[in-house]
């Protein structure tokens, strides 16, 4: 099998459901499985998806998050945050 195959974290628990809070739309999935890309993305540009034993989850939250640029107020998407798995000792 190749490298990448074998030493590919599998995915988190029982899926994307439990890591949605609140309603799950299809719109929401694609949400949530793009935060996850970049999750995974940014730890393979670090060197760090090998090292660590499990891959940080995402989750996405049942909020809006709001910003300001050049003093208006914009409401922003849906907040994705990433958490990282507690060590082992």
């Amino acid at each position: 099998m190749p490298e990448n195959t074998v030493a590919r974290q599998p995915f988190p628990g029982p899926g994307l459901r439990i890591r949605i809070v609140g309603e799950v739309t299809r719109e929401r999935l694609e949400i949530l499985r793009t935060g996850d890309a970049i999750v995974r993305e940014k730890l393979a540009a670090a060197g760090l998806d090998e090292e660590i034993w499990q891959c940080p989850v995402a989750l996405l939250a049942d909020a809006r998050s709001m910003g300001v640029q050049g003093g208006a107020v914009h409401m922003a998407d849906r907040p994705c945050c990433a958490r990282r798995p507690p060590r082992i000792p």
